[in-house]
């Protein structure tokens, strides 16, 4: 049961973290670390009922962080991108 909710935080954060990278939201960094961090809990609970897997686990888990840094990394840039506006056509030099 905890591996299927394991996968199911985990596609539905990369899901996430594709949208808000595309369109980010004020939010949307925040929503991200909270579902790593459920991602990462549920994982390091499969390592503590299965520590046999762990070599595999931690292998996907480097990934999804790398993915999930990177992509929160460009969501808050692109949301702290500020719009440079058009100078007027009245200014004199």
């Amino acid at each position: 049961m905890i591996l299927i909710i394991h996968i199911l935080i985990a596609v539905f954060s990369i899901i996430y973290s594709v949208f808000s990278a595309l369109k980010p939201s004020k939010n949307s960094v925040v929503v991200l670390s909270i579902l790593t961090f459920l991602t990462i809990s549920t994982g390091i609970g499969l390592i503590v009922i299965n520590p046999a897997n762990l070599g595999k686990f931690c292998l996907s888990g480097v990934v999804y962080l790398v993915f999930m840094y990177f992509s929160g990394k460009l969501a808050s840039k692109k949301k702290a991108v500020p719009i440079i506006s058009k100078p007027s056509s009245t200014a004199t030099l």
